[in-house]
């Protein structure tokens, strides 16, 4: 090769390799000013967010970000921890970030006695917009507990899957927020609605919330969010728990007392054996039950993969009864959203 051609293939390559080098510090740079600066505006609005060390690397091909012993507490009492949290993206892809969560993690609720779950490693993808502000999230958890309200025990499972994203509507207004979740091998503590087992087999939902978004789980935002119109569209919900099967959409909203109160028309197989389990549980009387039985039976309709016969139904939740049609199910847990609670306990 001549020595001019080499000359220009070096010079080529120099301005390759200086023109990556400053898009990679670019993006890094972009990404660590995202982050630091939704530090600050979390900690200004009364936030409190600790960690050991924040580290920027990856060059040259990826971004990177890690920090250690992360603690972050909003002022509604919500409070997250995490033993380590590693972030990477492309500089040529800065708004997709992927984020690992290997040392386990920890959600908190004060001013709800006993709920806080956990969960033994996390990974997913963040999607960010310019300004560095979070707008779509894919999770997997692994080996999650939960510690729920009026309950005795943990409920666990191996994995759960979630999404989130938040979009804005046609024709402008308030955010609108889609979730998706996904959970095999539940095991619920007792006594919780103790006719249908400890059980779920698996629960799907994806749901959408409109209205003004609550910025805080505080009672007061969240009773604004329902003055102002604010739902919950339950898109698809897809449940096997004990000898009950369900799929089926429905609406659901805040009551006067800030719980949730609507219905679902779902199709249900294993309804015949769901009473039984009622009156197993005491919960509906043997002759009411037989009756019941008799007039479900004869308003569900053959299916067609051969699962039993399916009755289409409303699944209701009113002042925290769980009723199926006219037969109660049982009592849910009451939600205590907190009210500007005291910061939660080391």
């Amino acid at each position: 090769m001549p020595v001019s051609r080499r000359l220009l293939t070096a010079c080529v390559a120099a301005v390759l390799i200086a023109g990556y080098s400053g898009l990679w510090l670019y993006a890094e740079r972009r990404l660590e000013h995202a982050i630091l600066s939704r530090i600050e505006d979390a900690r200004r609005q009364g936030s409190e967010i600790r960690f050991s060390g924040i580290s920027f690397h990856g060059f040259p091909f990826a971004l990177a970000a890690t920090a250690d012993d992360v603690r972050v507490v909003r002022p509604d009492g919500l409070a997250w921890e995490a033993g380590r949290i590693a972030a990477s993206a492309h500089p040529w892809s800065w708004r997709r970030v992927h984020v690992e969560l290997p040392r386990g993690q920890r959600l908190m609720l004060a001013g709800t006695p006993g709920m806080t779950a956990t969960a033994e490693a996390g990974r997913g993808d963040l999607v960010i917009d310019g300004a560095g502000r979070m707008i779509g999230a894919d999770l997997v958890l692994e080996s999650v507990a939960l510690a729920l309200p009026g309950a005795t025990g943990i409920a666990r499972t191996s994995r759960v899957t979630g999404r989130w994203a938040e979009r804005e509507p046609d024709g402008g207004g308030s955010p609108i927020m889609t979730v998706g979740l996904a959970i095999d091998a539940l095991s619920l503590p007792g006594p919780w609605l103790p006719a249908l087992g400890q059980d779920i087999a698996h629960a799907r939902l994806n749901l959408t919330v409109s209205g003004p978004l609550p910025s805080t789980v505080e009672a007061r935002e969240v009773a604004a969010w329902r003055d102002a119109g604010g739902l919950v569209a339950i898109d698809m919900l897809s449940l096997d728990w004990g000898p009950l099967s369900i799929t089926g959409s429905g609406t659901f909203v805040l009551d006067s007392t800030l719980q949730p109160s609507g219905r679902l028309i779902a199709d249900i197989r294993g309804f015949a054996e769901t009473v039984d389990a009622l009156v197993d549980a005491g919960i509906v009387e043997s002759r009411p039950a037989t009756f019941a039985k008799a007039g479900l039976s004869l308003l569900a309709v053959p299916s067609e993969d051969g699962r039993g016969p399916v009755l289409t139904a409303p699944f209701a939740i009113e002042n925290r009864q769980l009723a199926l049609g006219p037969l109660p199910l049982g009592s849910l847990p009451e939600i205590a959203w907190p009210d500007r609670p005291p910061p939660l306990e080391e």
